[in-house]
């Protein structure tokens, strides 16, 4: 006796239908409020990496500036942590603010806040000023050789974005730009530059330069 083993077809939801082009919802789109979403995606607080890469580089060279024996300047390391979580925003808002039209061509980056129209682009010029204000606040807190650096450090993430359409090397630049705080960390403890920092500075740009 021969056996019939019906096969049903298999069910095709609608993210099936989409393709992998699905991307789960993160805190952002479930916690904040509408009007907010766009600006949190601009500054990529979702996506936290970039802020712990410069917050690294900012730990470690405070850490080794400290006197033999003693602890890190907490008040160095939170006034450098803020940093690093608000400087990775405006590098992002000006990368989204010139790729908008390939942004909204490209599969990864077709939800970016300007891509989809979730905001404007003088919605993001605005968000860029307020970044800037909240970096300049922080950077007051310096002495002018500090503030000399970290507003360099500004320049540096400002000519990321563009760095694709002229090399084929830009994460040899961005890892350079990272590394730039921890000749900043250095220096506000204490109050100059030395080879002793510089050399190993220069070593860990390489290594980033592989890695990211």
């Amino acid at each position: 006796m021969s056996s019939v083993i019906e096969v049903k077809p298999k069910k095709v939801d609608d993210k099936e239908k989409s393709g992998a082009g699905v991307k789960e919802a993160s805190w952002i789109d479930l916690y904040l409020p509408e009007e907010a979403r766009g600006y949190a995606k601009f500054a990529r607080l979702d996506k936290p990496i970039g802020t712990w890469l410069f917050a690294w580089s900012y730990m470690w060279s405070i850490a080794l500036a400290a006197d033999p024996g003693s602890l890190p300047s907490f008040e160095m390391m939170a006034l450098f942590g803020c940093k690093a979580l608000v400087l990775r925003g405006p590098a992002c808002t000006i990368n989204d603010l010139f790729d908008r039209d390939i942004d909204r061509k490209v599969e990864s980056t077709r939800l970016r806040p300007l891509a989809n129209g979730l905001l404007t682009p003088f919605q993001g010029i605005q968000f860029l000023g307020l970044q800037l204000l909240l970096l300049l606040g922080i950077l007051l807190q310096l002495n002018n050789y500090r503030f000399d650096l970290g507003a360099l450090s500004l320049l540096l993430n400002f000519s990321y974005p563009l760095t694709t359409r002229f090399t084929h090397w830009p994460q040899a630049f961005l890892g350079f730009t990272i590394n730039w705080g921890a000749l900043l960390g250095w220096a506000a403890v204490k109050g100059s530059l030395e080879p002793a920092v510089c050399t190993p500075s220069l070593s860990l740009s390489s290594l980033l330069d592989h890695c990211l």
